[in-house]
């Protein structure tokens, strides 16, 4: 049976804006035999693929007329496996807040292994996503690799240029963009030897196998602990965000910047 409990951060201070981390966690997410076969699928993915990809930050630069792509570098210190993320198709660019739903959902059903489409479908069962299933666009989704000795320092999730939310007439905030980072985890934690997601102000989570969290990680700093164990560190991450609150103006021509260099 599946397990929530909600959860939010009471802190004292808020640091350059920030917010307290929140949201929700999730016990024996999958049934028995499906998170077997989800698990052994990712660890056969992450153990003989490559995790250096441009898709982790997606940094291009220009040397005369020729476009570079950093697949990483050592400040970035990530490793991971994208299986898909829709904003970097053409397509996306050409979407309205009133077509990407349904356009998301065909792209990632066709186009990623039914495994992963499964995991998804479940996850958009649950709450906070289960009343309004269609209004939520599951845009990315990367298998995370952390080996022994590295970390993640305390960071922000997403990027700020998919979102379009007005704080003011005049500007716009990425922080208020209705967003959630979700980490789905294969393996039980091993006390003493870190891997867990913490906070600036004193949150900890110690991962369980078959559990997820789903945090607004846009909005609020958080990092996960130094791997210690010999085993590396294995789980993967859904981006999801509201679709009243992506940027979509319906083509890639109307965007301010030139998103159609850098696409798929």
């Amino acid at each position: 049976m599946t397990l929530c409990t909600e959860f939010k951060e009471d802190i004292k201070t808020e640091h350059y804006g920030r917010v307290a981390l929140e949201g929700y966690i999730y016990h024996d997410v999958f049934e028995p035999h499906f998170f077997n076969t989800l698990k052994n699928c990712i660890s056969s993915i992450l153990l003989n693929g490559d995790t250096k990809t441009y898709l982790t930050h997606s940094t291009t630069f220009k040397i005369g007329t020729e476009s570079k792509r950093i697949l990483s570098h050592a400040q970035n210190a990530r490793e991971q496996i994208v299986v898909y993320d829709i904003t970097f198709l053409r397509d996306y660019y050409n979407q309205t807040n009133d077509t990407i739903s349904k356009w998301a959902d065909d792209t990632i059903r066709n186009n990623i292994s039914s495994i992963f489409y499964k995991a998804t479908s479940v996850v958009k069962n649950l709450k906070p996503f289960a009343d309004n299933k269609d209004d939520w666009i599951f845009y990315r989704l990367h298998l995370n690799y952390l080996e022994q000795g590295k970390y993640l320092a305390y960071h922000l999730d997403s990027a700020p240029h998919l979102t379009n939310v007005k704080s003011s007439p005049y500007t716009t905030d990425h922080r208020d963009a209705r967003m959630y980072s979700i980490t789905f985890y294969l393996y039980d934690h091993k006390e003493g030897l870190g891997g867990e997601i913490w906070s600036p102000y004193g949150f900890t989570f110690k991962p369980k196998s078959n559990s997820l969290i789903i945090i607004n990680g846009h909005q609020a700093v958080h990092g996960v602990t130094q791997n210690m164990d010999s085993s590396p560190r294995m789980a993967f991450t859904i981006r999801v965000a509201h679709k009243d609150d992506l940027l979509l103006p319906g083509h890639a021509s109307k965007f301010l910047y030139n998103v159609e260099e850098n696409l798929i």
